[in-house]
Protein backbone atom coordinates (compact mmCIF):
# COMPACT_ATOMS: atom_id res chain seq x y z
CA UNK A 1 0.00 0.00 0.00
CA UNK A 2 0.90 3.13 -0.62
CA UNK A 3 0.99 6.20 1.90
CA UNK A 4 -1.49 7.97 -0.49
CA UNK A 5 -3.93 4.81 0.17
CA UNK A 6 -2.79 4.88 3.69
CA UNK A 7 -3.91 8.43 4.61
CA UNK A 8 -7.50 7.77 2.48
CA UNK A 9 -8.19 4.83 4.43
CA UNK A 10 -7.26 6.55 8.00
CA UNK A 11 -9.35 9.65 6.61
CA UNK A 12 -12.32 7.55 5.99
CA UNK A 13 -12.59 5.84 9.59
CA UNK A 14 -12.22 9.25 10.98
CA UNK A 15 -15.07 10.26 8.48
CA UNK A 16 -18.57 9.41 10.68
CA UNK A 17 -20.91 7.33 8.14
CA UNK A 18 -23.51 9.58 6.62
CA UNK A 19 -27.32 9.65 8.83
CA UNK A 20 -29.56 8.36 6.61
CA UNK A 21 -32.00 10.63 5.24
CA UNK A 22 -35.08 10.71 7.27
CA UNK A 23 -38.21 9.93 5.52
CA UNK A 24 -40.39 13.39 5.03
CA UNK A 25 -43.91 13.08 7.13
CA UNK A 26 -47.01 13.18 4.90
CA UNK A 27 -50.64 14.09 5.45
CA UNK A 28 -50.97 10.45 3.07
CA UNK A 29 -48.15 8.89 5.48
CA UNK A 30 -50.20 9.46 8.45
CA UNK A 31 -53.09 8.27 7.10
CA UNK A 32 -54.93 11.88 7.08
CA UNK A 33 -56.31 14.41 4.76
CA UNK A 34 -54.31 17.84 4.00
CA UNK A 35 -57.04 19.79 6.57
CA UNK A 36 -55.79 17.24 9.34
CA UNK A 37 -52.67 17.31 8.75
CA UNK A 38 -52.53 21.19 8.84
CA UNK A 39 -54.55 21.13 11.77
CA UNK A 40 -51.73 19.72 13.79
CA UNK A 41 -48.91 21.63 12.60
CA UNK A 42 -46.77 23.06 15.01
CA UNK A 43 -46.02 26.49 13.64
CA UNK A 44 -49.23 28.20 12.52
CA UNK A 45 -50.40 27.63 16.04
CA UNK A 46 -47.29 28.98 17.86
CA UNK A 47 -47.71 31.82 15.83
CA UNK A 48 -51.12 32.63 17.04
CA UNK A 49 -50.62 31.77 20.54
CA UNK A 50 -47.44 33.78 20.51
CA UNK A 51 -49.26 36.83 18.64
CA UNK A 52 -52.13 36.74 21.48
CA UNK A 53 -49.12 36.48 24.17
CA UNK A 54 -47.29 39.48 22.34
CA UNK A 55 -50.41 41.35 22.43
CA UNK A 56 -51.08 41.12 25.79
CA UNK A 57 -47.01 42.20 26.64
CA UNK A 58 -48.05 45.65 24.29
CA UNK A 59 -51.02 46.07 26.15
CA UNK A 60 -49.32 45.84 29.51
CA UNK A 61 -46.68 47.89 28.61
CA UNK A 62 -48.93 50.31 26.61
CA UNK A 63 -51.27 50.80 29.91
CA UNK A 64 -50.60 48.47 32.77
CA UNK A 65 -52.71 50.27 35.23
CA UNK A 66 -56.18 51.30 33.70
CA UNK A 67 -55.88 48.90 30.37
CA UNK A 68 -56.74 46.05 32.60
CA UNK A 69 -60.15 45.26 30.67
CA UNK A 70 -58.20 44.58 27.04
CA UNK A 71 -55.44 42.73 28.87
CA UNK A 72 -58.75 40.21 30.10
CA UNK A 73 -60.07 40.14 26.97
CA UNK A 74 -57.03 38.95 25.68
CA UNK A 75 -56.68 36.25 27.86
CA UNK A 76 -59.93 35.36 27.30
CA UNK A 77 -59.40 35.36 23.26
CA UNK A 78 -55.97 33.36 24.06
CA UNK A 79 -58.43 30.49 25.62
CA UNK A 80 -60.73 30.45 22.81
CA UNK A 81 -57.45 29.88 21.03
CA UNK A 82 -56.75 26.48 22.54
CA UNK A 83 -59.80 24.96 21.64
CA UNK A 84 -59.13 24.16 17.91
CA UNK A 85 -55.67 22.41 18.33
CA UNK A 86 -56.88 20.27 21.51
CA UNK A 87 -59.74 19.32 19.30
CA UNK A 88 -57.29 18.32 16.96
CA UNK A 89 -55.45 16.74 18.75
CA UNK A 90 -58.58 14.44 19.85
CA UNK A 91 -59.35 13.86 16.72
CA UNK A 92 -56.50 12.71 15.40
CA UNK A 93 -53.84 11.69 17.34
CA UNK A 94 -56.75 9.79 20.08
CA UNK A 95 -59.69 9.47 17.26
CA UNK A 96 -57.09 8.16 14.29
CA UNK A 97 -54.49 6.67 16.79
CA UNK A 98 -51.73 8.44 14.65
CA UNK A 99 -48.91 11.25 14.60
CA UNK A 100 -48.23 11.28 18.09
CA UNK A 101 -44.99 13.39 17.72
CA UNK A 102 -47.29 16.03 15.88
CA UNK A 103 -49.57 16.14 18.66
CA UNK A 104 -47.53 15.76 21.46
CA UNK A 105 -45.53 18.74 19.90
CA UNK A 106 -49.26 20.67 19.75
CA UNK A 107 -49.98 20.29 23.49
CA UNK A 108 -46.25 21.25 24.23
CA UNK A 109 -46.43 24.52 22.44
CA UNK A 110 -51.01 24.68 24.13
CA UNK A 111 -48.53 24.65 27.96
CA UNK A 112 -45.44 26.93 26.84
CA UNK A 113 -47.93 29.22 26.09
CA UNK A 114 -50.05 29.51 28.98
CA UNK A 115 -46.73 29.90 30.68
CA UNK A 116 -45.91 33.15 29.02
CA UNK A 117 -49.44 34.48 29.17
CA UNK A 118 -48.79 33.81 33.12
CA UNK A 119 -45.51 35.65 32.90
CA UNK A 120 -46.94 38.92 31.35
CA UNK A 121 -46.64 41.58 34.17
CA UNK A 122 -50.53 42.34 34.03
CA UNK A 123 -52.35 44.05 37.03
CA UNK A 124 -54.60 41.80 37.55
CA UNK A 125 -53.59 37.93 38.03
CA UNK A 126 -53.52 36.15 34.65
CA UNK A 127 -54.65 32.99 36.51
CA UNK A 128 -57.35 34.30 38.61
CA UNK A 129 -58.49 36.39 35.94
CA UNK A 130 -59.40 33.50 33.84
CA UNK A 131 -61.06 31.87 36.65
CA UNK A 132 -63.39 34.46 36.62
CA UNK A 133 -63.85 35.19 33.13
CA UNK A 134 -65.88 31.39 33.52
CA UNK A 135 -65.33 30.77 29.53
CA UNK A 136 -65.76 27.54 28.05
CA UNK A 137 -66.12 25.28 25.31
CA UNK A 138 -67.00 21.83 24.81
CA UNK A 139 -64.64 19.12 23.07
CA UNK A 140 -65.83 16.03 21.47
CA UNK A 141 -64.70 13.24 22.74
CA UNK A 142 -64.06 10.61 19.89
CA UNK A 143 -64.83 7.28 22.27
CA UNK A 144 -68.25 8.57 22.70
CA UNK A 145 -71.28 10.75 23.07
CA UNK A 146 -69.95 12.52 26.05
CA UNK A 147 -68.16 15.81 25.75
CA UNK A 148 -65.46 17.22 27.75
CA UNK A 149 -66.54 21.20 29.10
CA UNK A 150 -63.54 23.00 29.02
CA UNK A 151 -63.38 25.97 31.37
CA UNK A 152 -61.24 28.89 31.73
CA UNK A 153 -60.38 28.87 35.20
CA UNK A 154 -59.26 25.10 34.82
CA UNK A 155 -57.13 25.28 31.59
CA UNK A 156 -54.18 23.43 32.51
CA UNK A 157 -56.72 20.60 33.29
CA UNK A 158 -57.83 20.87 29.38
CA UNK A 159 -54.96 20.37 27.46
CA UNK A 160 -53.15 17.91 30.86
CA UNK A 161 -56.91 15.84 29.57
CA UNK A 162 -56.28 15.30 26.49
CA UNK A 163 -52.66 14.99 26.67
CA UNK A 164 -53.56 11.66 29.07
CA UNK A 165 -55.86 10.31 26.66
CA UNK A 166 -53.04 10.53 23.51
CA UNK A 167 -50.44 8.99 25.48
CA UNK A 168 -53.14 6.22 26.72
CA UNK A 169 -54.50 5.43 22.97
CA UNK A 170 -50.72 5.82 21.79
CA UNK A 171 -48.96 3.19 24.30
CA UNK A 172 -51.27 0.52 23.38
CA UNK A 173 -49.93 0.58 19.96
CA UNK A 174 -47.65 -1.77 18.54
CA UNK A 175 -45.75 0.84 16.36
CA UNK A 176 -45.00 3.16 18.67
CA UNK A 177 -42.29 5.40 19.17
CA UNK A 178 -41.56 4.62 22.76
CA UNK A 179 -38.78 7.46 23.21
CA UNK A 180 -42.05 9.96 23.04
CA UNK A 181 -44.22 8.42 25.39
CA UNK A 182 -41.52 9.38 28.41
Amino acid sequence: PTAAAAAAAAAAIDKPAKKPRKKAVTAKSLGLTKDEFDSIKAAPIKRTLKDIVKKLAEQVDEDWHDGYEDQAETKGEWFEAIQEPLQAVLDIGVGKKTALLQCNEVLKIVSDSFYDLLACPCRCDTADELAEMDSSFELQLPWGETDYMATSGYQQDVWSYVWVALLRVHSNLDNVDEGLLL
